[in-house]
């Protein structure tokens, strides 16, 4: 297995599969802009798990979100080669 896999299997979070699937949708997508409720539609996640997986990705220093009235910024701070 490359080490790009063993390093996302090996993570904290691997066996929570929502955070887990919403961190390889935002590691595939890039920075970006977006409402919570597109990054749910987009990733089939219910808006308040996808609200909790961001909240926990954001406190193991793995991405930073400025939130404003009309979209949620997502920048990532750590990069798990997916």
């Amino acid at each position: 297995m490359s080490s790009i896999l063993n390093s996302f299997i090996e993570r904290e979070d691997f066996k929570q599969p929502l955070v887990s699937h919403l961190m390889v949708y935002l590691s595939l997508k890039g920075d970006h802009s977006t409402s919570l409720r597109k990054l749910s539609e987009a990733t089939g996640i219910s808006l308040q798990s996808t609200r909790t997986a961001l909240n926990q990705l954001e406190k193991q220093g793995d991405i930073a979100t400025a939130r404003t009235r009309m979209c949620t910024v997502i920048t990532h701070l750590k990069h798990v080669g997916i």
